[in-house]
């Protein structure tokens, strides 16, 4: 049995068409005799996933085993060989067209996705701890900041809705909804391993990109209706699913048009799509 990175898929000995296990993306991965498939996430967090090989299919939950992994083995009794790697500690700065760097946060750390409020005067990133990356809120004008999720595993991928009133981010089952204020709780709005990237300016239509097995990475939209707590999100559906990579949307200010990079040609360039309200309609 061959156990396939990207999109997690498994292939028979005896071969066939790859069966995709979930909607996992991994760096690496191997399967365990005693009933397990470990692998290694683009986040450098090792999981192990119990998995049937008779049935092939998952038997249980996956959950995380340790964090800042490099690389990993395990002997077929089970022990767990890895590589940590240090820390990847940074510092926020502005750069201007110059190249000119001011810092605004200057003491080092792990942090990442840094994305600016549609009015410019905040920044939502994610700072991770001993434990996970949870999602913050730097008031550019105070120089302060306040901690919007607690999740027991890692958050990422933080996107503005165009009001400013509520953050979109990637948690552990699903995209979630957070009102900026901290005046309530995380919402889970759709079930999905997709990455939330691009809301459009009317706030209507959210583009994400999903991992799959048989066409790699396509991008994907969801209608969204209500404000704050409100929102939610309707029945999601591929938007551009070709045979090569496509990542990376993002809506034009006037919400013509979304912008997206594609392998198609071999290399990653970037192409445009018309935003056509029917496309997106609600339903």
């Amino acid at each position: 049995m061959l156990i396939c990175g990207g999109p997690l898929s498994i292939l028979p000995a005896s071969g066939g068409k790859p069966k995709p296990v979930q909607s996992i993306s991994a760096r690496s991965a191997i399967y365990l005799p005693s009933g397990f498939i470990l692998y290694l996430d683009f986040a450098r967090v090792l999981h192990a996933l119990p998995f049937d090989v008779k049935r092939m299919e998952a038997t249980g939950s996956l959950f995380p085993v340790v964090q800042d992994v490099e690389s990993f083995d395990a002997t077929s009794s089970g022990i767990l060989l890895f590589r940590r790697g240090e820390p990847d500690l940074k510092i926020v700065e502005w750069v201007d067209e110059s190249g000119n760097a001011q810092p605004i946060v200057a003491t080092p750390g792990q942090y990442g996705f840094p994305v600016l409020s549609p009015d410019g005067k905040q920044l939502a990133m994610t700072i991770r701890d001993d434990k996970a990356s949870q999602i913050w809120i730097y008031d550019l004008q105070r120089g302060s900041r306040n901690r919007l999720t607690f999740a027991d595993r890692g958050v990422s991928w933080p996107v503005w809705m165009p009001d400013g009133a509520n953050l979109l981010f990637r948690g552990s089952d699903g995209i979630f909804s957070v009102p900026v204020s901290g005046a309530g709780r995380p919402k889970r709005i759709l079930q999905t391993h997709g990455l939330p990237e691009s809301v459009s300016p009317d706030g209507h239509t959210l583009a994400f990109t999903l991992d799959e097995p048989n066409t790699a990475r396509d991008i994907w939209t969801v209608p969204l209706s209500g404000k704050d707590e409100a929102l939610s999100a309707g029945e999601p559906r591929p938007l551009i699913n070709g045979p090569a990579d496509e990542i990376n949307p993002s809506f034009s200010p006037d919400g013509k048009w979304l912008a997206y990079s594609s392998s198609q040609s071999g290399a990653f360039m970037v192409y445009r799509h018309e935003h056509r309200r029917a496309e997106f309609a609600r339903r």
